[in-house]
């Protein structure tokens, strides 16, 4: 069964950070959105460990958003919350058609990172892939998700969002 890739490895300078070395994987299914109606789907969220804060917490999501229609779709992650982050890294990213028997691989993202404007809420394009127009959905994979909190100097890792498999 021939398996169809469109690779992208994007490397950076420094080796992931010792505390990301325990992978934490998650599998999400997105719809592919169209820039006029834009949905994304909660991954996970940064817990504030302050006693001050207890309740904040920064939420993270991802979106898939198709071009204009064509094939080209951007891969996007989302946050916002109390703390202002500045950078985003993950160790892979996989987008695929999520199925066992006839599997293709519309794009992947490997040792990648990316700084942005430090602020508490906003969007970060992890780059685009070339998802066939009749395509509706697609599963993302990330691995050892984590944002720079600016607040703490330190980053972060995401905590996945539990999900539950549908019995059909």
């Amino acid at each position: 069964m021939p398996v169809t890739s469109n690779e992208i490895t994007l490397n950076y300078e420094n080796e992931i950070d010792a505390d990301m070395e325990n992978s934490q994987t998650s599998s999400f299914i997105i719809p592919i959105s169209s820039p006029d109606n834009i949905y994304s789907i909660p991954i996970g969220y940064i817990e504030n460990e302050s006693n001050e804060r207890a309740n904040d917490v920064t939420l993270v999501w991802a979106t898939l958003v198709r071009k204009n229609f064509l094939q080209q779709v951007d891969v996007i992650i989302n946050w916002t919350g109390t703390d202002f982050y500045n950078s985003w890294k993950f160790s892979k990213c996989i987008i695929d058609n999520a199925e066992f028997i006839h599997p293709v691989i519309y794009g992947q993202y490997l040792a990648w990172i990316k700084n942005v404007f430090g602020a508490r809420q906003g969007t970060v394009t992890v780059g685009s892939v070339t998802i066939p127009d009749n395509v509706a959905e697609a599963r993302v994979v990330f691995s050892n998700l984590a944002g720079y909190d600016m607040n703490k100097g330190m980053w972060r890792s995401v905590t996945i969002v539990p999900k539950l498999g549908e019995i059909q």
